[in-house]
């Protein structure tokens, strides 16, 4: 049967004549399974009851934002501000659209062009280990609502999808931003919460091979929990690649925490991060965009030129790239093929996708550091942290010389 997507309820009209209610035959607003040979979805109304029973292969639902948060918002003329939409997504990232998935963006007449696509990958993994405060957080700015299906069709939900353009802004000390007064412009959100467990590097997996695919971006983002951009950090970024088309991933400087005061230099531990950030980025990222390649954009606040990050095909059939490369400590069949020593390789999963965009096959793509576009982290603060995350960079830079010593080149063949 075709993919169909089911839209509760239709139309753009945020405020019908009649008001619904979303009700389910088994559950009352809580869906475990949804399958149309047992359990049917369907609008009932106030006075009467008719019901639209529902034979679909991926449910989508449109649901009404609260009656107060709706009332504090200053536009509400599209669905996109009054209902919160919903994907129960049983599709692997890989596969997103091939099995009929979508987004509200490609949806809009006509479809929106998507310029700037930040990820945040949050702290929390999976359905049942996110924190409750987390969740109340995204329901206040209108991007969550408890709705969690387990299967649709008898098939497992990977993944939660949650659309809506919020209107709302919540500083660092839980004041709430609204209004035309308050300067915050409508964002377009989506929060996609895993069923299960599955790692960072998963989230980025659903974010480069599911979202980006879908949306088409010109420039992505990464912005890490607990990293904080300057004021116009995240536009210095961007201007880096409209000022240079040659430029396919750019970082900013990472700054440490120092609170007010600087209080927090008072640690020896904290201290001695700062110089060796402030040495980095006088010495080494500078020195590194000169020739256009920098060992590692961080995680934790970079980005990439969407188009720069796709994958080609090799005289061999075989698909290599930079997102091929970033993802195959991911995929499970590229696991067991491989000996312990090139699967620890690829746990230097940013260097390597570094070294993968400047060697790519057929261009001339460069790496830039943008020492205008700051950003401020949390670092360490105790021997042990700090041994740990040692460790890690070690193991990196390790891997990351081997593969250049023995192959010269991401690739069999030079390019």
């Amino acid at each position: 049967m075709e993919n169909l997507n089911v839209y509760i309820p239709e139309g753009n009209n945020p405020h019908p004549p009649m008001q619904y209610n979303y009700t389910q035959s088994t559950q009352e607003q809580s869906y475990n399974d949804y399958d149309d040979s047992s359990t049917s979805i369907y609008v009932e109304h106030e006075h009467e009851q008719p019901r639209r029973y529902v034979n679909i292969d991926n449910l989508v639902l449109e649901l009404p934002i609260p009656a107060d948060l709706l009332g504090n918002i200053p536009r509400n003329d599209l669905k996109e501000f009054t209902h919160l939409r919903y994907t129960a997504c049983t599709s692997e990232p890989d596969n997103f659209e091939e099995k009929g998935f979508t987004l509200r963006q490609i949806e809009t007449n006509p479809p929106r062009q998507t310029e700037l696509f930040i990820m945040i990958p949050m702290l929390a993994d999976g359905r049942e280990n996110i924190e409750k405060s987390s969740l109340a957080y995204l329901a206040a700015l209108g991007v969550y609502q408890d709705v969690a299906v387990g299967k649709v069709k008898n098939e497992t939900v990977n993944a939660h999808i949650f659309e809506y353009t919020t209107q709302i802004s919540i500083d660092h000390s839980m004041n709430i931003k609204t209004g035309k007064d308050s300067e915050v412009v409508p964002i377009q959100t989506l929060f996609c919460l895993k069923e299960k467990e599955a790692k960072k590097i998963n989230s980025y997996r659903w974010f480069f091979n599911a979202f980006c695919p879908a949306l088409r971006p010109n420039i992505c983002v990464l912005i890490d929990v607990g990293t904080k951009p300057g004021l116009r950090s995240i536009y210095n970024l961007w201007k880096a690649f409209h000022v240079d088309p040659n430029v396919a991933g750019a970082c900013g400087e990472i700054v440490v925490e120092k609170g007010k005061g600087c209080i927090k230099l008072l640690n020896p531990i904290v201290a001695a991060q700062n110089f060796e950030y402030k040495m980095t980025n006088i010495l080494d990222k500078p020195f590194e965009s000169v020739f256009g390649y920098i060992t590692t954009l961080p995680e934790a606040f970079s980005a990439y030129r969407y188009i720069a990050l796709q994958n080609t095909i090799n005289d061999k059939g075989e698909i290599e790239g930079p997102l091929a490369s970033y993802f195959k400590d991911e995929i499970s069949d590229v696991k067991k093929e491989r000996n312990i020593f090139s699967a620890n390789m690829y746990l230097a999963r940013d260097r390597i996708l570094c070294l993968e965009l400047v060697t790519k096959r057929g261009c001339s793509w460069l790496l830039h550091y943008v020492k205008s576009s700051k950003a401020e982290t949390n670092v360490p603060k105790d021997f042990s942290g700090l041994i740990n995350q040692r460790i890690h960079d070690a193991e990196d830079e390790e891997k990351k010389l081997e593969k250049t010593v023995n192959h010269g080149s991401p690739h069999d063949k030079d390019p």
